[in-house]
């Protein structure tokens, strides 16, 4: 599967800040979203950490904090990227 672009997600995830409560729950919140309604199909790339965050205007830890969270629900796996 191919990698979605930051532009794309950030899209998609919309108004994701909108609600009560920690950012990074929000932001998780809309993210198990689009992964339980098959938009962000298995093996999807996911934009970098730091990608997301400045797409979204929100800090990295926020972002950092939703994709482990995801990561430990089994709903995301955390690779890496590759050195060139």
């Amino acid at each position: 599967m191919s990698p979605i672009s930051v532009t794309e997600l950030a899209a998609r995830l919309g108004r994701w800040s909108a609600g009560r409560g920690p950012l990074y729950l929000l932001l998780a919140a809309r993210l198990r979203a689009l992964i339980d309604d098959g938009e962000l199909p298995p093996g999807t790339g996911l934009p970098t950490d730091r990608a997301l965050a400045a797409a979204l205007s929100a800090g990295r830890t926020t972002v950092v904090a939703a994709y482990d969270l995801l990561r430990d629900e089994g709903r995301l796996v955390r690779r890496q990227p590759r050195r060139r």
